[in-house]
């Protein structure tokens, strides 16, 4: 049976960033509106989609 070792410290630190960063997206969106936000993410999905091509045939 595998066993965990859960770091209390750092699962509070990443609790607590993951809700900053969904509140301040959100208000993001709220003020920029689609506008902003979908480019941002095709952006990002790009960025991913690269870096995942990279990785799968250029990397060893």
């Amino acid at each position: 049976m595998l066993e965990y070792l859960i770091v209390c410290p750092l699962a509070i630190v990443a609790a607590l960033f993951g809700v900053a960063g969904n509140y301040i997206g959100a208000n993001h969106f709220a003020k920029k509106g689609v506008g902003f936000v979908k480019p941002l993410t095709i952006f990002v999905l790009a960025i991913f989609f690269i870096k995942l091509c990279y990785e799968l045939f250029i990397a060893k």
